[in-house]
């Protein structure tokens, strides 16, 4: 059983991670009711170790990755958000791996977690292209894999060095109105199926770490006022882990399931601790090093795990100048929850397993040992600035939009319906109603109200007067400040300027595509709750030329 540990030092296997976004714990259940020949995580339970209470310190991605990397729990290394960055005080595994003579590399497939955190240091490569991609948000499986088999060639990883490597994926996560979650998650599992046989091909299964995880879970319930990045019931924060052990030529695979209690964090911990010599650690929310598990059955040590609190947390997107922080705090058999009042609701994870009947006011429910945990989270919490009453009613107001642009996006059939009653200049959607707009007659309400939008645009716009004249000079040009209104001057007035006409028509059609594509992106930001930090609530977001050039909406 303890194979692995000796040969660790003398072999220096190899440490991949994949994380998936949505990937729940009772997504893998390792039963023999999948399809075998096609199911990567069947392939997975039969070799790996399973762990089935793992939760997520963060419901968000970037700051579970930042734990995942660095073993410490958001609180620690300040990474909260996508838009947030790593304390640069933390230390990576991607740097102990540097400093073991690993080659290294992440391949990112989604916009929540890019080079801008921070997470980048210390890797040889990292893969964020996925942020250039003006229409796609979340990279295909098969693309990242192909990407990761290439840098191995080039890099050596696995035959003259080994690798330590992340490959993060977001395809389950995607806003999608035509495929349920299920067939989703059956078109990865056969993706990963087929990456672990072309690392079986490649030789690099047996002397490697194989670790899948979730970096949240599945966001089913409707719960009142709570998405996926607010909710910290456990259907949201329990989340899969499955680690395959290195092996001897003709050893069997380790098939265990454990159901103690971890997070993340502590698996962070663990493969810093396969590079380098791990200290004791004491503290108020412990992290422990999962090996310590593997190695030893010694009923002291699993009652201190068992009896450990484990931190999960929220962080808002709200756009303004602070971070408000909600925490769930898992002790014993209780998940105390913070609501919005910094009160804490406490769930029984034993009797009620979907966590729907709050026993805070039952006085029958003795929690006065997790006392020192609650005072502490709140301590934490008071350090933020709470939501004053202004505040509270622009989150609505935030909270309604998120919820058109979710609504947008996944439920197709009230499109119509929503454009009906969307002039919101702050609003992306805005846009599309325009564009609607264009081909068909609106209400005379929605349309009064842009030709107020439109009044205001043309002006507060120095270039619109340009455009009205006959002829223009270059030197008329310098009064215009705004790009893409002088791009669409250079085109329309190019034989006035001596230009190129069809070279400034075709920069003005890729800059007009640009300036379509974020907005596209500003609304698909805000159907993920504003996920990438893009939305402000200041910027007028329709631009005057949407009422001059009237083959603005031609695709």
């Amino acid at each position: 059983m303890l194979t692995w540990t000796s040969c660790q030092k003398k072999t220096q296997p190899s440490v991949l991670v994949i994380a998936l976004d949505k990937l729940s714990s009772d997504m893998v259940t390792c039963t023999d009711e999948t399809n075998d020949e096609k199911s990567g995580l069947s392939l997975l339970c039969k070799q790996s170790i399973r762990f089935t209470h793992s939760f997520t310190p963060s419901t968000q991605p970037a700051a579970a990755m930042g734990s995942l990397l660095t073993g410490e729990y958001p609180m620690k290394h300040k990474l909260f958000r996508s838009f947030d960055r790593l304390d640069p005080q933390m230390t990576s595994v991607a740097k102990t791996a540097k400093d073991n003579n690993y080659v290294t590399s992440f391949f990112s497939g989604s916009p929540f977690i890019l080079k801008r955190t921070g997470l980048s240091d210390y890797f040889d490569l990292f893969d964020d292209s996925i942020a250039s991609n003006p229409v796609e948000y979340e990279q295909d499986f098969r693309q990242q894999a192909q990407s990761f088999f290439q840098w191995l060639s080039y890099s050596g990883g696995g035959r003259r060095h080994p690798f330590f490597s992340v490959i993060y994926n977001s395809e389950l996560n995607r806003l999608s109105n035509t495929e349920i979650d299920q067939s989703g998650f059956e078109k990865l599992d056969e993706k990963l199926h087929q990456f672990f046989l072309d690392l079986k091909k490649e030789g690099l299964w047996d002397n490697t770490y194989v670790i899948v995880v979730g970096l949240n879970g599945s966001n089913r319930f409707n719960r009142f006022n709570l998405n996926a990045l607010t909710n910290l019931h456990s259907e949201n924060t329990n989340v899969a882990t499955l680690i395959k052990l290195p092996r001897q030529k003709g050893d069997e695979g380790i098939n265990w399931k454990n159901d103690l209690r971890i997070s993340l964090t502590d698996l962070g911990y663990t493969v810093h601790c396969l590079l380098r010599e791990c200290p004791n650690r004491d503290e108020l929310f412990p992290i422990i090093n999962l090996i310590d598990i593997w190695k030893t059955q010694n009923s002291a040590d699993m009652k201190k795990v068992i009896d450990r609190p484990v931190l999960i947390e929220s962080a808002s997107t709200f756009p303004q100048n602070f971070v408000q922080h909600r925490f769930s705090i898992l002790h014993r058999n209780y998940n105390f929850i913070q609501n919005i009042e910094s009160k804490f609701e406490i769930f029984n994870t034993l009797s009620d397993k979907s966590e729907l009947t709050d026993l805070s006011r039952h006085k029958n429910e003795n929690t006065s040992e997790s006392q020192i945990y609650l005072d502490y989270v709140l301590a934490l919490e008071n350090k933020s600035m709470a939501v004053s009453l202004e505040s509270g009613e622009l989150l609505q107001a935030y909270q309604l939009l998120t919820q058109l642009n979710l609504e947008y996006w996944t439920l197709p059939n009230s499109k119509e319906t929503l454009l009906e009653h969307t002039a919101d200049e702050h609003n992306p959607l805005v846009y599309y109603v325009l564009q609607k707009a264009s081909r068909q007659k609106i209400s005379k309400s929605l349309a009064d109200q842009f030709v107020k939008i439109k009044n205001e645009l043309l002006q507060s716009n120095s270039c619109v007067n340009l455009n009205i004249r006959y002829k223009i000079t270059k030197d008329d040009l310098k009064q215009c400040t705004d790009e893409l209104f002088l791009q669409y001057l250079l085109y329309t007035h190019a034989n006035d300027l001596d230009l190129s006409l069809e070279k400034n028509k075709l920069l003005y059609s890729v800059m007009k595509t640009a300036y379509k594509n974020n907005l596209n992106r500003l609304s698909i930001n805000l159907a993920y709750n504003n996920a990438w930090g893009l939305y402000n609530g200041s910027d007028i977001l329709l631009h005057p030329l949407i009422f001059i050039d009237m083959t603005f909406f031609d695709n």
